[in-house]
Protein backbone atom coordinates (compact mmCIF):
# COMPACT_ATOMS: atom_id res chain seq x y z
CA UNK A 1 0.00 0.00 0.00
CA UNK A 2 1.30 3.47 -0.68
CA UNK A 3 1.20 6.66 1.02
CA UNK A 4 1.00 10.22 -0.21
CA UNK A 5 2.62 12.40 2.64
CA UNK A 6 2.53 15.76 3.22
CA UNK A 7 5.38 18.03 3.41
CA UNK A 8 5.90 17.49 7.33
CA UNK A 9 5.66 13.77 6.96
CA UNK A 10 8.35 13.52 4.85
CA UNK A 11 10.57 15.15 7.04
CA UNK A 12 9.29 12.65 9.82
CA UNK A 13 9.65 9.97 7.36
CA UNK A 14 13.10 11.14 6.19
CA UNK A 15 14.37 11.33 9.88
CA UNK A 16 13.07 7.69 11.13
CA UNK A 17 14.96 6.38 7.63
CA UNK A 18 18.07 8.08 8.79
CA UNK A 19 17.69 7.07 12.12
CA UNK A 20 17.15 3.53 11.54
CA UNK A 21 20.27 3.55 9.13
CA UNK A 22 22.48 3.68 12.25
CA UNK A 23 20.04 2.20 15.09
CA UNK A 24 17.85 -0.82 15.28
CA UNK A 25 15.14 1.61 16.78
CA UNK A 26 12.94 4.93 16.24
CA UNK A 27 10.78 7.03 18.08
CA UNK A 28 8.41 9.76 16.44
CA UNK A 29 7.21 12.34 18.82
CA UNK A 30 4.61 14.32 17.30
CA UNK A 31 1.24 16.22 17.91
CA UNK A 32 -2.24 15.20 17.80
CA UNK A 33 -3.32 14.92 14.11
CA UNK A 34 -0.13 15.20 12.57
CA UNK A 35 -0.19 11.81 10.98
CA UNK A 36 2.20 9.53 13.08
CA UNK A 37 0.33 6.34 11.89
CA UNK A 38 0.65 7.39 8.05
CA UNK A 39 4.27 8.20 9.07
CA UNK A 40 4.91 5.25 10.59
CA UNK A 41 3.28 2.79 8.17
CA UNK A 42 5.18 4.13 5.08
CA UNK A 43 8.22 4.18 7.05
CA UNK A 44 7.44 0.30 7.52
CA UNK A 45 6.50 -0.17 3.68
CA UNK A 46 9.93 1.13 2.38
CA UNK A 47 12.37 -0.63 5.28
CA UNK A 48 10.22 -3.80 6.86
CA UNK A 49 7.84 -5.40 4.20
CA UNK A 50 7.26 -9.14 5.19
CA UNK A 51 8.92 -8.61 8.10
CA UNK A 52 7.46 -8.86 12.19
CA UNK A 53 7.41 -5.27 13.46
CA UNK A 54 6.14 -4.42 17.15
CA UNK A 55 4.27 -1.04 17.91
CA UNK A 56 3.26 -0.05 21.24
CA UNK A 57 -0.12 1.97 21.49
CA UNK A 58 -1.12 2.92 24.99
CA UNK A 59 -4.87 2.70 24.37
CA UNK A 60 -7.10 0.15 22.94
CA UNK A 61 -9.05 3.02 20.89
CA UNK A 62 -5.68 3.99 19.29
CA UNK A 63 -5.37 0.44 18.06
CA UNK A 64 -9.08 0.39 16.73
CA UNK A 65 -8.42 3.03 14.82
CA UNK A 66 -5.56 1.93 12.90
CA UNK A 67 -6.85 -1.64 12.45
CA UNK A 68 -9.91 -3.02 10.61
CA UNK A 69 -10.29 -6.40 13.48
CA UNK A 70 -9.19 -6.74 16.20
CA UNK A 71 -9.75 -8.98 19.26
CA UNK A 72 -8.83 -7.61 23.28
CA UNK A 73 -8.38 -10.55 25.78
CA UNK A 74 -9.10 -9.94 29.06
CA UNK A 75 -9.96 -11.82 32.60
CA UNK A 76 -13.60 -10.85 32.72
CA UNK A 77 -15.16 -9.35 29.72
CA UNK A 78 -18.56 -8.50 31.76
CA UNK A 79 -16.29 -6.47 34.56
CA UNK A 80 -13.88 -4.86 31.20
CA UNK A 81 -16.92 -4.01 29.61
CA UNK A 82 -16.62 -0.26 30.37
CA UNK A 83 -13.10 -0.52 28.39
CA UNK A 84 -14.72 -1.08 25.16
CA UNK A 85 -16.82 1.50 25.19
CA UNK A 86 -14.77 3.91 26.20
CA UNK A 87 -12.71 2.75 23.28
CA UNK A 88 -15.74 3.23 21.08
CA UNK A 89 -14.89 1.94 17.38
CA UNK A 90 -18.06 3.67 16.25
CA UNK A 91 -15.65 7.23 16.17
CA UNK A 92 -13.60 5.44 13.09
CA UNK A 93 -16.31 4.11 11.08
CA UNK A 94 -17.03 0.69 12.92
CA UNK A 95 -19.52 -0.69 15.03
CA UNK A 96 -20.77 -0.50 18.21
CA UNK A 97 -17.57 -2.96 20.13
CA UNK A 98 -19.52 -6.66 20.37
CA UNK A 99 -18.82 -8.56 23.95
CA UNK A 100 -17.88 -12.68 23.94
CA UNK A 101 -17.09 -13.83 27.47
CA UNK A 102 -17.29 -17.54 28.41
CA UNK A 103 -20.51 -17.67 29.94
CA UNK A 104 -22.30 -16.98 26.47
CA UNK A 105 -23.34 -20.14 24.66
CA UNK A 106 -21.30 -21.31 22.14
CA UNK A 107 -23.74 -19.99 19.26
CA UNK A 108 -24.22 -16.77 21.24
CA UNK A 109 -20.14 -16.88 21.29
CA UNK A 110 -19.82 -17.09 17.86
CA UNK A 111 -22.47 -15.32 16.27
CA UNK A 112 -20.77 -12.19 17.82
CA UNK A 113 -17.68 -12.45 16.88
CA UNK A 114 -19.12 -13.48 12.97
CA UNK A 115 -20.62 -9.79 13.35
CA UNK A 116 -17.20 -7.97 13.61
CA UNK A 117 -15.69 -10.34 11.10
CA UNK A 118 -18.63 -9.80 8.42
CA UNK A 119 -18.14 -5.84 8.97
CA UNK A 120 -15.15 -6.65 8.50
CA UNK A 121 -14.02 -3.90 11.37
CA UNK A 122 -14.60 -3.54 14.85
CA UNK A 123 -13.59 -4.66 18.36
CA UNK A 124 -14.36 -7.72 20.27
CA UNK A 125 -13.64 -7.59 23.83
CA UNK A 126 -13.26 -11.38 25.15
CA UNK A 127 -12.08 -13.18 27.95
CA UNK A 128 -9.61 -15.82 27.99
CA UNK A 129 -12.38 -18.31 28.77
CA UNK A 130 -14.19 -17.54 25.69
CA UNK A 131 -10.91 -18.08 24.10
CA UNK A 132 -10.37 -21.45 25.89
CA UNK A 133 -13.77 -22.35 24.81
CA UNK A 134 -13.35 -21.39 21.16
CA UNK A 135 -9.35 -21.15 20.35
CA UNK A 136 -10.33 -20.18 16.62
CA UNK A 137 -11.92 -16.54 17.98
CA UNK A 138 -8.60 -14.94 17.06
CA UNK A 139 -8.13 -16.58 13.96
CA UNK A 140 -9.79 -14.10 11.55
CA UNK A 141 -8.65 -11.09 13.26
CA UNK A 142 -5.50 -8.90 12.36
CA UNK A 143 -4.93 -8.21 15.98
CA UNK A 144 -5.27 -9.76 19.33
CA UNK A 145 -4.56 -7.59 22.66
CA UNK A 146 -3.22 -8.57 26.07
CA UNK A 147 -5.07 -6.80 28.70
CA UNK A 148 -5.11 -8.79 31.50
CA UNK A 149 -2.39 -11.87 31.37
CA UNK A 150 -3.58 -15.48 30.65
CA UNK A 151 -4.47 -17.66 33.68
CA UNK A 152 -3.69 -20.69 31.85
CA UNK A 153 -0.21 -21.39 29.35
CA UNK A 154 -1.83 -21.59 26.40
CA UNK A 155 -4.90 -22.21 25.68
CA UNK A 156 -6.22 -25.79 24.33
CA UNK A 157 -5.69 -26.22 20.72
CA UNK A 158 -4.29 -22.81 19.80
CA UNK A 159 -1.51 -22.62 17.58
CA UNK A 160 1.83 -21.94 19.28
CA UNK A 161 3.33 -19.19 16.65
CA UNK A 162 -0.27 -16.87 17.45
CA UNK A 163 0.61 -17.14 21.87
CA UNK A 164 3.66 -15.73 23.04
CA UNK A 165 4.68 -15.01 26.55
CA UNK A 166 4.24 -11.86 27.69
CA UNK A 167 6.45 -10.33 30.72
CA UNK A 168 5.83 -6.99 32.71
CA UNK A 169 9.41 -4.77 33.08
Amino acid sequence: MQFELYSHQKIAHAAMIATLDTSARALLVACTGFGKTISICAMLNERYVGRRVLILQSRIDLVAQNTAKVVALCADASRRARLAERADPRRFGCGPPVHACGRCGADALARRVREVIDAGSGLVLADWAALERDPGLVEAVEHVVLIDPPPFARPKGARSERYATVTAA
